[in-house]
């Protein structure tokens, strides 16, 4: 994808489970803000993607934890870019390390600052040193390509965003796990749970918006893999604390409108099969018409089962949820707006 304006090649919000895989973004003049830009986004996998733009390669903000960043080359080849990653204050990544599965081995993950120079930052974290070793990259040497270069001398802000580990490089996006698609997010407890569970990320702004976002993302951590309770006696007093707050309903709501929306995936799908082995058997013109009537019936009362359904039973309890849903911070108050 070409652009020649002042936004972003590709976009990330408050997404979840996405692939972002082999994708190329350049610029047709040195304009662009963002190959890549991602907010609040957990358990996105990038593969082999090139950000070929000489402003910022790739930018985060909020809780993006599970963030998998594997071979991508971030910035403008083989000449100047202002900056390679950037991560907003009250940015969580997860740390950039691959565990082989199955094994006790590491790799590091080959992500490449393929420009000459950067002449602001090649990689910068501005968050507290907590999100910052949330966030670490693992690198086998502070050398280019790893480790990124300004005027000769690499720059990365804190120092302690990168650490060095003797390993080897993850295996290419044909053969890494993370890069397929369709992968389960690999749910672990980590110390950042026990710090969402706590609700104590500090930050001045941006504590507010961090607290809220991690303890959305460790509720349904936890409402995803039950068998992460009665590990952490923190995570479970969350756990049960919650139970009728904004978390649950929040979460109750996100649940009422994927079921809606499964339904109706599923039954379009039925219908669409059942209308083309139909039309195949009816290869004259006046059973073809016949057919793609039949099609059309199935399709209206398709619909009309589908709102039929959202009326009476999922809008009322989404509405339901979202009355009750006790505005705790200005983030809950918009989201309680949103869904009513």
């Amino acid at each position: 994808m070409v652009g020649n304006g002042l936004g972003f090649g590709i976009v990330i919000e408050a997404s979840e489970d996405v692939l972002v895989s082999e994708c190329t973004v350049t610029e047709s003049s040195n304009m662009a803000a963002f190959g890549i830009s991602i907010a609040a986004s957990p358990d996105v996998d990038y593969c082999c993607n090139n950000l070929n733009v000489s402003n910022t390669a790739i930018g985060f903000a909020g809780v993006c934890e599970g963030t998998h960043l594997n071979l991508n080359n971030l910035g403008k080849s083989a000449a100047s870019a202002n900056r390679g990653l950037d991560c907003l204050p009250g940015t969580i990544l997860g740390q950039q390390v691959f565990n082989v599965p199955g094994t006790d081995l590491q790799r590091h993950r080959g992500n490449k600052f393929v420009s000459s120079t950067y002449s602001l930052y090649g990689a910068r974290h501005q968050g507290t040193q907590t999100e910052v070793e949330e966030s670490q990259i693992i690198v086998p040497n502070l050398l280019p390509p790893y480790y990124p270069a300004a005027a000769g001398v690499a720059r990365v802000e804190p120092l302690t965003f990168f650490v060095t580990q003797s390993i080897a490089e993850v295996q290419d996006c044909d053969f890494n796990s993370e890069c397929f698609g369709g992968q389960a997010p690999n749910f672990i407890l980590n110390p950042n749970s026990r710090v969402a569970a706590r609700g104590t990320f500090t930050g001045a702004a941006y504590s507010e918006m961090l607290n809220w976002e991690s303890g959305q993302y460790l509720w349904k951590k936890l409402n995803r893999n039950r068998d992460l309770l009665g590990q952490d006696a923190v995570i479970d007093s969350f756990y049960q604390i919650n139970q009728t707050g904004a978390l649950s309903r929040l979460f109750d709501i996100q649940q009422g409108f994927n079921l809606v929306l499964d339904n109706s995936i599923l039954e379009e799908g039925r219908i669409l099969s059942d209308s083309i082995a139909d039309l195949l058997a009816n290869n004259n013109l006046a059973n073809h018409v016949t057919a793609m009537e039949r099609l059309r019936t199935k399709w209206k009362q398709h619909q009309s089962r589908l709102n039929s359904i959202f009326d009476t039973n999922i809008a009322n309890q989404i509405r339901n949820n979202a009355n009750n849903i006790p505005a705790s911070n200005r983030l809950a108050e918009r989201e309680h707006f949103t869904n009513r």
